[in-house]
């Protein structure tokens, strides 16, 4: 347990002495807001065709834009966080030189991601298909999922969660390529399990309570548009805080386990993030 106090301390200690860690992921969630709010205005059914092209073509520029500056911000936190962790000090440079040289490895993740999720979605089609024939039958099980189906899906994407937790931080932190990052990261987690479990837990069960928190609140205020928006960025603060220590709580269990490695850090490690 001395481990997980020195993890969690240490993460809690940096985070106070340099909040600006938090900068990276409240960027994003104002990105997210933006995408948010153009949706909800390409859905406004008071538009005329030609003002409903323009809309959504505004709303696919937010999508690239979102593409791109989301992978930026998202490897300058853990570039940020990776200095924090060796030097006690982060700065936006940091960040910026992470953005700058992994975004596009961060980009491939997610076209591997998708073209992969795309073929398990299929597969999972094509056996639910087969195991439930009737079609009536397969939309009540999808719009009223059973609360053993609602906890295995939870238990699955708890499991995805654990092997895959190191994948960014290996990419942006250890300089990997995707599908090594991917690789690495289900070889830590299954190598160090007993590091990795109980550094997931407190994660999930905070963000756990986080999420019930924030639905509540949406179920309170959903009928009173001014207030909803409130809430809604009042969430994503919130969401970008915590997403902020949490990448800082990756990120250094990531780097201890590989200090601690044989194998250790590739040799294209980043190490001018931390001089």
């Amino acid at each position: 347990m001395a481990g997980v106090r020195e993890l969690f301390g240490r993460s809690w200690r940096l985070y106070r002495e340099n909040p600006i860690l938090a900068v990276p992921a409240l960027l994003l969630q104002g990105l997210g807001l933006l995408i948010a709010l153009s949706a909800a205005l390409a859905r406004q059914p008071e538009h005329d065709l030609s003002r409903a092209a323009l809309v959504l073509a505004f709303v696919a520029l937010w999508l690239v834009i979102y593409f791109v500056g989301g992978n930026y911000l998202t490897a300058a936190a853990f570039g940020m966080s990776a200095a924090a962790w060796r030097v006690d000090l982060a700065t936006l440079a940091d960040g910026v030189r992470a953005g700058a040289r992994r975004w596009w490895a961060l980009a491939t993740l997610w076209f591997l991601i998708v073209g992969v999720g795309t073929l398990v979605a299929v597969a999972t089609y094509l056996v639910f298909a087969a195991a439930v024939p009737s079609e009536p039958a397969r939309r009540a099980i999808v719009t009223h999922p059973s609360a053993a189906l609602r906890a295995a899906v939870i238990a699955v994407a708890l499991v995805f969660w654990f092997f895959t937790i190191y994948t960014v931080p290996a990419i942006v932190v250890g300089g990997r390529r995707a599908l090594d990052g991917f690789v690495r990261s289900v070889t830590l987690a299954r190598k160090r399990a007993r590091e990795t479990v109980v550094m997931v837990i407190p994660l999930a069960l905070v963000g756990g309570l986080l999420f019930l928190g924030g639905s509540a609140l949406d179920g309170v205020v959903a009928h009173q548009p001014w207030t909803a928006a409130l809430a809604q960025i009042a969430a994503a603060i919130v969401e970008g805080l915590w997403g902020a220590y949490v990448t800082l709580v990756v990120t250094g269990r990531f780097l201890q386990l590989e200090d601690s490695s044989p194998q250790g850090l590739p040799a294209e490690t980043m190490r001018p993030i931390y001089e």
